[in-house]
C-alpha cells in the first residue's frame, strides 16, 4: 500500500557511468526515505519485453523513476526516443528524471524532435527533469518553458565514501571511441610518445566493459574500476565519468571535452578540487602534466 518507486529500463550494458548513476540513484531514493522494498528496478531488457503487462500493474500512486545521463536530444535519439515513450506512457504518474544532459544538433531532423517532445513534456502531469551542466539546464527552460527543470549535480557525484588506500603509481589514459569522441586519435599517440620519453608508466582502460551487467553484480562491476582508478597517480581522459571516478576515488585527473560538452558543464560542481582540472585543448593537457607530474 507504500509508494512505490519504479526505477524504469535501467541499462545492462557494459557502459559503467550508466551503471554507476543507476547505483548511486538507488542510494539517493533510500536516502530521502524509500526502502528497499520500496524500490523495484526494471532492466531495460525486461521493460522492452514485458511493458504491455507492466502498465496493468504500476499504480497511479508510484512514482516513476528515468536514469539520469547524456540521453536527451538527438545524440543518442534510441535513448531520447526511449525516455519519451516512458513519459507518454506514465504521464498521469509522478516522473522524476535524473540528472541528464540534453544536446539537440541544428538540423532539421532536431526541430522535429523538439516539437514531438515539447508535446510529451507539457502533457504529463507531474514531471521533473534535471539537469547536470548549465547549458542543457538554459536550453531546456528556454525550449521547453513549461516543464519543470531542475539543476544538480550527476547523481554519481553524491558518492563520498570510498576509502581505497592504494600506492598509486602510472597515468590512466580513458578516451571515448563513439561518436561523443572530440579528440583525434594523433593526438592521443602523441601524448603516449611524451609519457615514453618521460619514462611514465601509463595504461590505456575504459569505463566500458564487455560484460553484462546486472543488477546482482552491478556493485562489484563497479567496485573493481573504481579500485583500478584509486590505483593510478594521474587520469587523462574525455569521458565525463572517468572525470567523477576520479574525483571521487581522489585521483589526479585532466579533463577534455567532448562534442555534447557536458564534461566542462558538469566540472562546474567539482572545480573546487584541486587535484581535477578541466581544460578546453590537447594543448591545455600537456601544459598541466607537465607542471603537475
Amino acid at each position: 500500500k507504500k509508494r512505490i518507486a519504479i526505477m524504469l529500463a535501467t541499462p545492462t550494458h557494459g557502459n559503467l557511468g550508466d551503471q554507476a548513476i543507476v547505483y548511486s540513484e538507488k542510494r539517493f531514493l533510500n536516502s530521502i526515505g524509500f526502502s528497499n522494498k520500496q524500490i523495484i528496478e526494471i532492466p531495460n531488457d525486461y521493460y522492452l519485453a514485458y511493458n504491455d503487462v507492466l502498465l496493468g500493474f504500476i499504480k497511479r500512486q508510484d512514482v516513476i523513476v528515468v536514469d539520469g545521463g547524456g540521453n536527451l536530444g538527438t545524440l543518442w535519439s534510441y535513448e531520447d526516443d526511449k525516455i519519451s515513450q516512458i513519459l507518454n506512457e506514465y504521464k498521469h504518474n509522478k516522473i522524476i528524471v535524473f540528472p541528464q544532459t540534453m544536446y539537440y544538433d541544428s538540423s532539421a531532423n532536431a526541430k522535429l524532435r523538439i516539437e514531438k517532445n515539447r508535446l510529451i513534456y507539457k502533457e504529463a502531469d507531474d514531471l521533473t527533469i534535471s539537469f547536470r551542466d548549465r547549458c542543457s539546464y538554459n536550453f531546456a527552460k528556454e525550449t521547453f518553458p513549461e516543464l519543470n527543470c531542475v539543476f544538480c549535480p550527476d547523481i554519481v557525484m553524491s558518492i563520498d565514501d570510498l576509502n581505497f588506500d592504494f600506492v598509486r603509481k602510472g597515468v590512466l589514459l580513458c578516451f571515448r571511441e563513439d561518436l561523443e569522441k572530440n579528440i583525434d586519435d594523433s593526438k592521443i599517440e602523441l601524448l603516449k610518445q611524451v609519457l615514453d620519453e618521460k619514462k611514465i608508466d601509463y595504461k590505456d582502460t575504459s569505463t566500458i566493459v564487455s560484460d553484462y551487467v546486472s543488477c546482482e553484480n552491478r556493485e562489484d562491476v563497479l567496485s573493481e574500476k573504481w579500485k583500478e582508478f584509486a590505483s593510478a597517480k594521474l587520469v587523462i581522459t574525455d569521458r565525463l565519468h572517468a572525470m567523477i571516478f576520479a574525483a571521487i576515488t581522489a585521483t589526479p585527473c585532466i579533463a577534455l571535452d567532448n562534442l555534447s560538452k557536458k564534461v566542462s558543464g558538469s566540472y562546474e560542481w567539482i572545480e573546487k578540487l584541486d587535484y581535477v582540472k578541466c581544460v578546453d585543448d590537447f594543448e591545455g593537457v600537456l601544459e598541466i602534466f607537465d607542471c603537475s607530474y
